[in-house]
């Protein structure tokens, strides 16, 4: 086949036909920013990018990915042995690390002074809190919108997913702290979240496994590292809990944490729920907005 533009040699190479997945050509402002705020130049450059992808397909659809570049530990969950960090307590400070030219406010908030994991943070966890507590406010009168209820549930998502990130670490504090009653009490509140994050994003049916499981079928999506409820439960909570567990029976046994022990047997179960066949629910279940009051209650109410 001789190829008249470079889309038309991709789709040939792939054998596919119509629908196919371009990053670096779709996601326009991957990793930067536009010139400009103006929602007409933005448009302008939409049409561009469709023009091209549709001169290799003129069925072609472009499929667009949003990227969460939060790496929360329920989903990044760190493969990391704490018996080799002797540095305990969460007092390091806070790194704000500006990551645009002055006037754009977007920054890295990240722990320095230690070899811990680093969940990564765009924002300080306590402006989002403050958000969401704005958000709820709104929900008398905004409950009834898609997309309200949508970006309620994403949100409260967020908020949840910071606390885990410090229970996490205060779990392993108590670890090299030969605290088990500590490590069992926070390592318990992080499992419980975890469980009550399901429930949450169960109550939209753009969160469920199942409804991207559907898509993954027709449009060959990779559904990895995402808060949908099934995986979360289904997957990221029995890692979880392998891991504690094994860090709660080290100091039982007055011994150094089993890191192997823990991937042999996390690497088992994965490969046992890789190769399973549930089915998942593709419909939502709950009220999102009360079941995100009465988590940020739980949570947050002081």
């Amino acid at each position: 086949m001789q190829c008249c533009n470079l889309l038309e040699c991709f789709l040939y190479s792939l054998g596919c036909q119509h629908t196919y997945y371009i990053f670096n050509c779709s996601d326009t402002f991957n990793e930067n920013s536009p010139p400009t705020n103006d929602p007409e130049y933005i448009s302008t450059l939409g049409a561009a990018v469709y023009k091209g992808i549709s001169k290799g397909d003129k069925d072609a659809v472009w499929l667009m990915q949003v990227g969460d570049h939060n790496h929360d530990f329920i989903v990044m969950f760190p493969d990391w042995d704490p018996s080799t960090n002797s540095e305990t307590g969460l007092s390091n400070t806070q790194k704000k690390i500006n990551l645009l030219p002055p006037g754009n406010r977007r920054y890295l908030f990240q722990e320095t002074a230690s070899d811990k994991p680093q969940a990564h943070l765009w924002y300080p966890s306590d402006d989002v809190i403050k958000a969401l507590q704005l958000f709820l406010a709104g929900g008398k009168n905004l409950s009834r919108s898609l997309t309200y209820r949508y970006d309620l549930v994403d949100l409260t998502r967020q908020v949840l997913s910071k606390l885990a990130n410090q229970l996490y670490y205060k779990a392993v504090t108590s670890f090299q702290e030969k605290n088990i009653e500590a490590l069992r009490f926070h390592s318990n509140t992080f499992l419980q979240l975890i469980k009550d994050i399901d429930v949450l994003l169960a109550s939209d049916d753009n969160f469920l496994l199942g409804t991207w499981l559907e898509s993954a079928k027709k449009l060959a999506v990779n559904p990895t590292n995402k808060f949908w409820s099934g995986l979360v439960e289904s997957y990221y909570l029995p890692r979880a809990s392998t891991y504690f567990s094994h860090l709660i029976e080290s100091l039982r046994q007055n011994e150094k944490f089993k890191l192997i022990e823990w991937r042999k047997q996390w690497i088992s179960q994965s490969n046992k729920w890789q190769e399973g066949n549930e089915l998942y629910p593709v419909k939502a279940k709950g009220d999102a907005l009360a079941i995100s009051e009465a988590l940020y209650e739980k949570y947050f109410a002081k």
